[in-house]
């Protein structure tokens, strides 16, 4: 299960070096990373949105508006939405070439994902890995990413941000909300002049000043963390995930025919919520068992919940066993899951501060 457009019997998704988990799109041939050029063509994105007057009938009759347009797609002549002549399209190609010209280089090979998501392919997606990797106390291992993220349809205004992954587990991590703001994403919308925002973008998402070197910081920070107690490790969890902090407890009584009656008591986790609960120790556990993640730190829980949210809180249960919910994908980039591991960030950091 996956949200990746898929037309004509094509995957639009390439990607280089290992299989992704939805084991699908057009694998980079050789060693090394894609370019621009090369994710466009692998990842069927080469093609152009194109706007025409919208029509509507007048009396019976096709009248061409001069006000509104539809926008679609060149290749397939799906329609993305009905836009004004404020809307600026931004084209799948013009977006490589931005991200060119923020990374200020030319012709290398850097971008290790493509693709678009949807039906008619209407949001499209770059992760485009940077020369930066982060080796933590401990020898923990962290790439780090620029992940850029637009739309043809409205739903999603253009978004670049830097992101990590931590190689151990392949957790993503958002780097720009890591103090607990968003002045490290970029987002424009489409009523607006892209194309001109370059030295804006490379300003404001902090890849001159290394935003990186303050995230290893606030991760070296978590590792050498460890809990007071366990109340504390459990309300952290407990206030990022949304969860009650106590665990289940009821009330017993027996109505008129003698059956018995339970009745949550409040401020305690119902049972589904202590299931989440009880599978993210569970993550926590496999972290520090098989990971070598520190026992008792803040790292090891920041952990727990991130891998919860990549690879079990996005599976879905079938005949066949786990597969990933249609929406991972955007979920992941810019979506519930994606802010949910921002939280456990900025909560983190706010327990050391």
């Amino acid at each position: 299960m996956h949200d990746l457009t898929i037309i004509n019997n094509k995957v639009s998704m390439a990607y280089a070096g290992e299989t992704p988990w939805h084991r699908l799109g057009q694998k980079l041939e050789g060693d090394g990373l894609m370019t621009i050029e090369q994710a466009l063509e692998l990842a069927n994105l080469n093609w152009n949105v194109e706007m025409e007057p919208a029509i509507i009938l007048v009396d019976g009759e096709p009248t061409e508006l001069t006000d509104f347009f539809r926008v679609f797609r060149s290749d397939t002549n799906a329609t993305f939405q009905y836009a004004t002549g404020q809307y600026h399209t931004l084209q799948n190609a013009e977006l490589g070439e931005m991200i060119r010209e923020i990374l200020n280089q030319n012709d290398d090979a850097y971008v290790s994902a493509a693709g678009s998501l949807g039906d008619k392919g209407q949001k499209i997606f770059f992760s485009v890995k940077l020369p930066d990797e982060i080796t933590l106390s401990g020898g923990d291992k962290v790439e780090t990413y620029l992940n850029v993220f637009s739309s043809h349809d409205g739903s999603v205004a253009t978004t670049i941000m830097p992101s990590m992954i931590r190689v151990v587990c392949q957790n993503t991590m958002r780097a720009a909300l890591a103090s607990g703001d968003a002045s490290r994403t970029f987002k424009m919308k489409h009523t607006e002049s892209q194309k001109d925002r370059v030295e804006e973008i490379r300003a404001k998402i902090g890849l001159a000043e290394n935003v990186f070197e303050v995230m290893e910081g606030q991760m070296n920070d978590m590792i050498s963390f460890e809990w007071e107690s366990e109340v504390d490790r459990q309300d952290y969890i407990c206030d990022v995930m949304g969860l009650e902090n106590l665990p289940p407890e009821y009330d017993i009584s027996y109505n008129a025919e003698g059956k018995e009656v339970k009745k949550r008591i409040a401020g305690t986790r119902s049972t589904r919520q202590e299931n989440l609960f009880q599978t993210i120790n569970a993550c926590e556990d496999y972290e520090v068992s098989n990971l070598g993640t520190p026992q008792n730190t803040l790292w090891a829980t920041y952990n727990a919940i991130t891998g919860y949210v990549d690879h079990v809180g996005s599976t879905v249960a079938t005949n066949e066993g786990f597969e990933y919910k249609d929406n991972k994908l955007s979920q992941t980039m810019v979506g519930g899951s994606a802010k949910r591991k921002d939280r456990a960030f900025i909560k983190a950091c706010q327990i050391m501060s």
